[in-house]
C-alpha cells in the first residue's frame, strides 16, 4: 500500500489565481486590447498570468467557433503539462458570447492561412500531404511537401510540419491520430497504399478514422511469451493520453488467478470475479480514473488504470484490489503524463 506516496504539486493555487484575475479584470481587459487593435499589448499581460499556473504553458488568442473570441492554454506537445492544462480549462468558466477556451489549438477550419518562417511563407492551400496507416493502431501515419521546405534547415523544416499539421487538424486531433511525422524536400512520388492529397483531403481522412473507431472503442490483440504461451490483451482505442489529459498517473495492477485453462487463461470461476473487479472500477473512481487495458496471460491478469494524482484515485484502486481472493494481488504506481507504459499495447 503506498501510505507515504507524495503526490505531485498540485497547480489548483495558480488556477484559481488565473481564474480570479480573468473573471476580475483580464477577460475584460482583453477583449478591449482586441477591439482597439492592440492584442500585441496582451504579451505583457496574459504572459505573467499563465506563468502563474505552470511556467511552460503556451497561449495564443483567436476567434472563436461560437463566442467572438478564444483562449487557447496549450502544453504545446509537452506530455507532462497536459495535465495542467486540462484542470486549467475544467476550472474555466462557461463560455459567453464574448470567451470561450480551449486547452489545445484549435483548427483553422478556412484553409486560407500561411505560415511564414525565415522570410518564407508557406500557403496551407499549397502544402501536399501523403498519409497511410500501417498496423493495428487507429492512427495515420503522415507526411507534407511544400517547395519551400527544401530551403529550410531540417529542425526548421520539422518544427514547420508540425504547426502546419496543428492548424489543419488541430492539435489534439494530430496527438490522438497521427503516428510518424515527416517533412518531404521532394514532392511525393506515386505509391500503393498512400493517399496523396491536400490538407482538406487529410482532414477528412482523421475525421473519418475517428468516426471508424468511435467514442467507446476496444481493441483485441493476441501475442505470445517468449515460452509459447498465449498473451491475450484488451485496449481502449486510441490509447493516447489526449483522451484524459488529467489522467496523468498509470496504476498497475496484477491479479493471479486459481482456475486455469490448459493455456494459462482464466476459466469461469476467475473470469467472472476478474469482470466484476472492472466494473468495480469504474464505479469508485468515476471521472478520476480509467481503466484503458488488461493483459492475461500464464494465471496472472494485468489491469493497467490512469488516475488524476491530484486527487487519492490510486489509493482507492490499490485498495479495491487488497480485496482480491484469489491470490496475493501486486499494485505499483508511477507519474506517467505520456501513458508510455501502455504504448505497447497501441498494436
Amino acid at each position: 500500500m503506498g501510505l507515504f506516496r507524495r503526490r505531485p504539486a498540485d497547480p489548483a493555487a495558480g488556477i484559481a489565481g488565473f481564474w480570479s484575475w480573468w473573471a476580475t479584470d483580464g477577460a475584460a481587459r482583453c477583449a478591449g486590447a482586441i477591439a482597439a487593435g492592440q492584442a500585441e499589448s496582451l504579451a505583457d499581460v496574459l504572459g505573467p498570468a499563465v506563468e502563474g499556473v505552470h511556467r511552460n504553458l503556451s497561449w495564443e488568442l483567436g476567434p472563436g467557433v461560437d463566442s467572438e473570441h478564444v483562449l487557447v492554454v496549450t502544453a504545446a506537445g509537452d506530455p507532462g503539462l497536459r495535465s495542467v492544462a486540462r484542470r486549467w480549462l475544467l476550472a474555466a468558466p462557461a463560455p459567453d458570447a464574448v470567451w470561450e477556451y480551449a486547452d489545445s489549438r484549435p483548427v483553422e477550419q478556412a484553409l486560407d492561412w500561411g505560415l511564414s518562417v525565415e522570410g518564407r511563407t508557406v500557403d496551407a492551400a499549397d502544402v501536399v500531404a501523403v498519409w497511410t496507416r500501417t498496423g493495428r493502431a487507429p492512427e495515420l501515419d503522415v507526411a507534407l511537401h511544400h517547395p519551400a521546405l527544401a530551403a529550410l534547415p531540417e529542425g526548421t523544416r520539422g518544427e514547420l510540419t508540425f504547426l502546419l499539421l496543428d492548424h489543419a487538424l488541430g492539435e489534439t486531433a494530430v496527438e490522438t491520430w497521427v503516428g510518424a511525422i515527416d517533412a518531404l524536400v521532394d514532392p511525393p512520388a506515386p505509391q500503393d497504399d498512400v493517399q496523396v492529397g491536400d490538407l482538406a483531403a487529410l482532414r477528412t481522412a482523421v475525421q473519418e478514422l475517428a468516426a471508424d473507431v468511435g467514442a467507446d472503442s476496444w481493441a483485441l490483440l493476441e501475442a505470445t511469451t517468449a515460452d509459447g504461451q498465449p498473451v491475450l490483451a484488451v485496449a481502449r482505442q486510441p490509447l493516447r493520453a489526449t483522451t484524459a489529459p488529467h489522467l496523468d498517473r498509470h496504476v498497475r495492477v496484477e491479479l493471479p488467478y486459481t482456475d486455469l485453462t490448459d493455456a494459462g487463461l482464466p476459466g469461469p470461476a476467475s473470469l467472472e470475479p476478474l469482470r466484476e473487479v472492472e466494473d468495480d472500477l469504474g464505479a469508485r473512481l468515476g471521472s478520476a480514473g480509467r481503466l484503458v487495458a488488461h493483459e492475461t496471460s500464464g494465471g496472472v491478469r494485468t489491469l493497467h488504470v490512469y488516475v488524476d494524482a491530484t486527487t487519492d484515485a490510486a489509493d482507492r484502486v490499490e485498495q479495491l484490489a487488497a480485496g482480491w481472493p484469489q491470490g496475493r494481488p501486486r499494485t505499483t504506481v508511477e507519474t506517467d503524463p505520456g501513458w508510455r507504459a501502455v504504448r505497447h499495447l497501441r498494436g
